[in-house]
Order: structure tokens, then sequence, then C-alpha cells
């Protein structure tokens, strides 16, 4: 048995734009404040409510990765690595499929790896307060109050009360035009989606299996045909380039019905685009870099 009770954080390195153009992607920069922004995501799950960190990116990324945790003095549980990049909903997957290979199966904590959260310890106590909702079967997400009409972000309107500090998401609106965006803000009670979930994972599966029957089948082919060498899992190639490219916020948040908000207040930036707490610090990156 490992660790019952913990929760599996997953956290998502992939990024498209930077591959094959000898470019480094943002969240692996290092940045005024000592540390990359994967360096600071993982720092984030350093907790005794965590198992060791999932990664989940391409293969040129794999020393990089293993030399920024190793310099936080942090075990990663594995790095899987994806022939290419397919989307956020893949990721949920293949992150849902690892945690069921758990003796005890743990709650998944899917993160981006290029956000930025000031108060960790705040972050730290809004996910564990989260597992009693997760548990009653709900795919959970974090949010943060709208403040202006935002783009490139979901919006969540907070419905009705689940539990303490957890509300039912009664509209989900991915990616909004400016127009949309500025009718959402005017209305009030939307927040943004921060992009980071936590599941348990027969739950994201049997939404899945139901949502997307061939795009799981295919996941799974490349799950259980990886290649594994120590703490890396290969997906295999062959299998996985059959997935269809596919967001987690379109392909599962959008159509569920059982789907949970957090309102939150951490301090964070995803990207550089700076909550207001989060100083202009964050947006500037060391010249070595």
């Amino acid at each position: 048995m490992r660790d019952a009770g913990k929760i599996l954080p997953v956290i998502m390195s992939g990024d498209a734009s930077f591959e094959d153009k000898g470019k480094t992607p943002v969240q692996l920069k290092t940045r005024r404040f000592g540390q990359s922004l994967l360096q600071h995501t993982a720092a984030r799950f350093d907790s005794d409510l965590f198992h060791k960190p999932v990664f989940i990116a391409p293969e040129n990324q794999l020393e990089t990765i293993r030399a920024h945790i190793d310099e936080l003095g942090i075990e990663i549980g594995a790095i899987i690595i994806e022939p290419e990049g397919r989307g956020t909903a893949i990721c949920a997957m293949i992150a849902a499929l690892y945690a069921s290979t758990f003796d005890t199966k743990p709650l998944v904590l899917l993160s981006p790896s290029d956000q930025y959260v000031e108060y960790p310890q705040a972050f730290r106590r809004s996910i564990a307060a989260t597992i009693p909702v997760v548990n009653d079967g709900f795919i959970a997400t974090f949010g943060m109050e709208a403040s202006y009409p935002e783009t490139d972000y979901a919006y969540l309107r907070k419905g009705e009360s689940l539990r303490p500090g957890t509300f039912f998401v009664d509209h989900f609106v991915e990616k909004p035009d400016k127009e949309t965006a500025e009718q959402l803000l005017a209305s009030g009670n939307y927040y943004w989606n921060a992009g980071t979930f936590l599941y348990k994972e027969d739950t994201l599966l049997n939404a899945v299996r139901r949502l997307m029957p061939d795009l799981l089948n295919h996941a799974d082919d490349a799950f259980d045909n990886a290649a594994h060498e120590d703490s890396v899992m290969r997906l295999n190639a062959e299998a996985f380039l059959k997935c269809e490219q596919a967001s987690f916020d379109k392909a599962i948040m959008e159509p569920i019905e059982n789907k949970a908000l957090i309102p939150i207040r951490i301090g964070w930036s995803d990207r550089g685009k700076t909550f207001p707490s989060v100083g202009e610090e964050l947006n500037k990156v060391d010249i070595a870099s």
C-alpha cells in the first residue's frame, strides 16, 4: 500500500509552441524569485498531503526536469513522456490511469507547471478542504474572482453550495471572446478557472468513457504498452498518436454535470498575467535563462 490518503500531484509540462524550436519553455526559465515556475509548482506540493510529484512532459524536457527537481531536493514519483502534445484532456486520462495502479487509489491533482502562487499554504488548505466533495463524485476546479474581461481563461459561475466553501458550477464558458467576457464580468458571480483540477481516477475515467470512448481506448493502449526505465514511463507512440487533440475544459468540464468550484485567494498568476497581489518581479527572467 502506498501512503493511503495522500493526493497524487500530476504536473503538466508540455508546451507545443516551443517544441523543436530551440527555445526554453516559460515554465523552465529561472525567474527573479530564484526558481523556475516548474520548481515553484513542485515545491508547492512538497508536503505530507501529497505523494511524490509526477510530471507529464515531452522527451526534450526530461533531463531539465530532473535537474530542476534535483535542485529542490525533492524525489520524483515518475516522469511520463508524451510522444507528442495532444492537449490537457489526454493528460488528465493518463494521470487517472497512473493513479489506478496504486493499491489505495489516490485523488489526482492535475496542475499546470507555469503558474505562480504567492500563498502555497492557503492553496494546500483549500485542496484539503475540497477532498470531501471530490469523494462525493465531483471534479473540482479552483477559481479566481474575475476582475477584468480576460479572454485567455475559462469562466465559471458559482451555483448552489455543495459543502462549506465549495459550490456547484452552473455555467462553464471556455475562453470567451472580448464581448462575451465583458458580459460575464458585468453579470457578476463569475470566476476564472485556474486550470488546476482535483478528481477521483474512476470519476474521470467514467466521464471520458461516456464522452470520448475512442480517446480513452487509445490512451489506455498507450499507457498499458508504455516502456519503463527507472522512474521514466514512455507512452507507446503508435497508440498515443491516435489520440485526438482535446482540452480538459472543452472536452470534459463543459459537458459534465458533476463539477464543483472552490473560490480561492492565493496570489495567483498565470504566465505573467499578473494577479493584483503578485509583484512585477514575477514577469522577469534571469539573463542566463
